[in-house]
């Protein structure tokens, strides 16, 4: 549910990130998907690579 407010905050504020930065709003919105497709990677990988968990069979 988190995703999608946070992209709907993204779409609402695309327009505003485009004109400050001086940009197209396709730039924008390329800025945006490599911002979500970036937070992903790295939460996948923090899940999968997390050096603080242990399986359960290895706690013995």
């Amino acid at each position: 549910m988190l995703f999608l407010f946070e992209d709907g905050l993204l779409l609402l504020f695309f327009p505003m990130i485009a004109w400050y930065l001086s940009i197209s709003l396709w730039d924008a919105f390329m800025m945006g998907i490599y911002y979500k497709l970036s937070k992903f990677i790295m939460s996948l990988q923090s899940d999968l690579y997390s050096p603080f968990t242990t399986p359960a069979n290895t706690l013995s």
